[in-house]
């Protein structure tokens, strides 16, 4: 890495500030979504045991698989932002947030605006897909 120095150009308090924020979104959602399941709700919000009794149509009941799977994914993604987002606070303590862990440049100000939690440059990241 050729630059390790701390990010003086930048306003490192609004940026902990929105990871915080962030962070906190992603997790409420996730309970929210925990608690749905627990409730016994199915993802259209009726009961589970009431829709199985019932007896639900086979396509009703693969739509419901496909919602499942596709909440298990975004679980998935949100849990994957969550560990983004703790990394990007401790670059925050350790003076290297704002710098590409690949090449130590600093990442611009508006790539970290709309993704507060990057780890490079886009150009780098074009590359590195």
């Amino acid at each position: 890495m050729a630059e390790t120095q701390t990010r003086t150009d930048l306003d490192l308090e609004r940026y902990r500030a929105q990871l915080l924020e962030l962070k906190k979104t992603i997790i409420v959602t996730e309970e929210r979504m925990e608690t749905q399941d627990a409730d016994g709700l199915n993802t259209t919000g009726n009961d589970r045991a009431e829709s199985s009794v019932a007896g639900n149509h086979p396509a009703d009941m693969a739509t419901e698989l496909q919602i499942r799977m596709q909440d298990a994914a975004l679980v998935e993604n949100e849990q994957t932002m969550l560990r983004q987002i703790d990394a990007a606070l401790v670059r925050l303590d350790g003076g290297t947030y704002g710098l590409s862990e690949v090449s130590g440049k600093p990442i611009p100000a508006e790539r970290l605006d709309a993704l507060p939690y990057a780890t490079m440059t886009v150009e780098e990241s074009e590359t590195q897909e």
